[in-house]
């Protein structure tokens, strides 16, 4: 890891921290084990200090999953997956409805359905599929 000398201490420190992390994870893992979420995070916030190549070289990580989880080339977030919630039995007896989606990228939409005939997979697909 001799390259996170240019970096500065601050990341040097912030990175070699983060790579022990990795370390002691990799010594415990189970074959085939996915990485956690939380060392995800911790290499995806090591950039910007460093590159993505830097960064996942100096940490033995993927780098076309750190970039995906960074952002496109132009830099661009890439927008977390919505969450699914099932609505099936939820309006059985109920007349009116109200529809609440607010997208990752903090765009909303509510709308007061006056009766259960509409759509909603087909509603928070479109909403979901929107540019923002």
């Amino acid at each position: 890891m001799g390259r996170t000398r240019e970096l500065g201490a601050a990341v040097a420190g912030d990175m070699a921290a983060t790579r022990r992390e990795i370390d002691a994870w990799r010594a415990q893992k189970r074959g085939g084990e996915a990485m956690p979420a939380a060392l995800w995070d911790a290499a995806v916030g090591l950039v910007g200090d460093a590159s993505v190549y830097d960064v996942s070289r100096e940490l033995g990580v993927d780098y076309g999953k750190l970039k995906r989880l960074v952002g496109d080339a132009d830099g661009r977030a890439v927008a977390a997956a919505p969450e699914f919630i099932e609505l099936a039995g939820l309006f059985e007896g109920h007349s009116a409805a109200i529809v609440e989606m607010r997208r990752p990228d903090g765009a909303s939409i509510r709308l007061e359905l006056p009766d259960g005939s509409f759509d909603v997979v087909g509603l928070a697909s479109t909403f979901f599929r929107a540019e923002a």
